[in-house]
């Protein structure tokens, strides 16, 4: 097997219109040393025929169906079989500029970092693709503080837009079921990455669709993101690293304000079990919210009257607006 051998995962369910983009934007890649392992997650439309075609095309790529079990479970199942020493993620119905994960590779081989990751770029219906001779961009190393600062955006606190040392990814399991599954293995990368490199150019197309989760208005199951927040807070506490603690829990109180009223007001289903596991959570956390510096006094107020009586603070809320 070649050395700097990178595996990207390609989970697949239902997108034949925009499979082939993606997969072409693999096997176009100037960069050669590549595995392609597609996972089609039980697809019902004609992704599985697309995603077989292009196995018969071209040997680097694999396949594997499976039944349908939901996106975490797509990118466990990549990375069992995986078998590069540095491992991309792609959306599928995103697409890559072809000379990505050269760049990626060089930087992280110069640099000897851990992680590589690129900007991103916003795409929209029928957009042609981008293939422009890119040559003018710049590396940056990133340090601790800004790496955890920038974790709650997007460019870095997902996993498509990088490549990642396999043997970091050995200790990863995204939580099956779970939406914000990224969320969910923070603090293994914070033990783990020392190194983290930054290429300041967008190298990554992200499609935007309004059927896709991130364009979906409020549903209970976005509240998962509560449960990956507070499991980093706990992983921050135990670790006794205050600075970030501080901030992941500024991070959950953003979200928990958001969602939780979201929640109390969503009206296509019965949430009040929802709600006690979550305000249960939050109670919990309640004490690191009190001593955060990070919040203001008028913050820690609300929290207070939260714990008395949630439905009173959101409804006045409510009627302010």
């Amino acid at each position: 097997m070649a050395k700097d051998l990178i595996s990207v995962i390609v989970p697949v369910y239902n997108v034949e219109k925009y499979l082939k983009r993606c997969v072409e934007s693999l096997i176009n890649q100037t960069y050669n040393n590549l595995e392609i392992v597609i996972v089609d997650d039980g697809s019902t439309d004609g992704s599985s025929a697309i995603c077989d075609s292009y196995a018969k095309k071209d040997s680097r790529i694999k396949v594997i169906h499976k039944q349908n079990g939901g996106l975490a479970d797509a990118c466990n199942t990549g990375l069992k079989v995986a078998s590069g020493d540095y491992i991309g993620f792609v959306d599928s119905d995103d697409y890559v500029h072809k000379d990505m994960y050269k760049i990626l590779m060089e930087g992280i081989k110069k640099h000897g970092a851990d992680v590589a990751f690129c900007g991103f770029e916003r795409i929209y219906e029928d957009e042609p693709c981008n293939d422009e001779i890119i040559d003018d961009y710049t590396c940056e190393i990133l340090s601790t503080d800004i790496i955890y600062s920038m974790w709650h955006t997007f460019d870095i606190n997902v996993k498509c837009n990088k490549i990642i040392k396999k043997e970091i990814l050995d200790k990863i399991h995204y939580p099956i079921g779970k939406i914000n599954e990224d969320e969910y293995v923070k603090p293994v990368l914070y033990e783990n990455v020392n190194k983290v490199l930054f290429i300041d150019k967008k190298f990554y197309y992200y499609q935007q669709r309004d059927t896709s989760i991130t364009k979906r208005k409020f549903y209970p199951q976005k509240m998962d993101k509560l449960d990956a927040i507070n499991e980093s807070i706990k992983w921050f506490k135990e670790k006794n690293i205050k600075k970030y603690l501080n901030a992941e829990v500024k991070y959950y109180w953003d979200y928990f304000l958001d969602y939780y009223k979201q929640c109390m007001f969503y009206e296509k289903e019965d949430t009040s079990e929802k709600l006690k596991v979550y305000k249960k959570q939050f109670n919990e956390i309640y004490p690191l919210i009190l001593k955060c510096p990070m919040l203001t006094p008028k913050n820690k107020v609300t929290a207070t009257l939260i714990r008395i009586s949630p439905k009173l603070v959101f409804n006045m809320v409510r009627r302010k607006r």
